[in-house]
């Protein structure tokens, strides 16, 4: 069941990110918010951001690190301090690459990759596109009587 105020946040979250991750693939909710053990007391919410700039890799090797990632997770911080928040939300921030090698490692509770890749798609908002297609509209009426009558 969904929160109204935490959807609220989240959309504000999305907005944040946004701004302040480049190359920006995608941002997902997972983790207890999803799957119904998110207590709204005690718990924090999972947000999953996927780039797809390698240069900023958690992985990244020493010599091309030269502080990139870590100027942007500090203005991420720095926007969400700024916000009026009711709950925790705990942004997982990967490129794409790091997506591939999370998927493959297997941790306490499964693939952390597979894991975040299961959540609810926030950005790009191409479920809610898809929602709103009337699929009966946009085919011709003829291929949906020659359907019918061929049962």
């Amino acid at each position: 069941m969904r929160n109204k105020q935490v959807e609220k946040e989240l959309e504000q979250l999305v907005d944040i990110i946004t701004e302040v991750i480049p190359s920006l693939k995608e941002i997902r909710v997972f983790g207890s918010y999803i799957t119904g053990g998110w207590d709204p007391k005690v718990s924090d919410v999972d947000i999953f951001v996927e780039s797809e700039n390698e240069f900023y890799s958690a992985f990244i090797p020493a010599p091309y690190n030269v502080g990139q990632r870590d100027e942007t997770k500090e203005r991420l911080a720095r926007r969400m301090s700024k916000g009026d928040w009711n709950y925790d939300f705990h942004v997982h921030w990967f490129s794409s690459g790091d997506v591939r090698r999370l998927s493959m490692r297997n941790h306490v509770r499964g693939s952390l990759g597979r894991t975040t890749k299961a959540g609810r798609l926030l950005y790009p908002q191409s479920e809610l596109f898809y929602e709103k297609i009337d699929l009966n509209k946009m085919i011709p009426k003829q291929i949906l009587l020659y359907k019918q009558t061929t049962k």
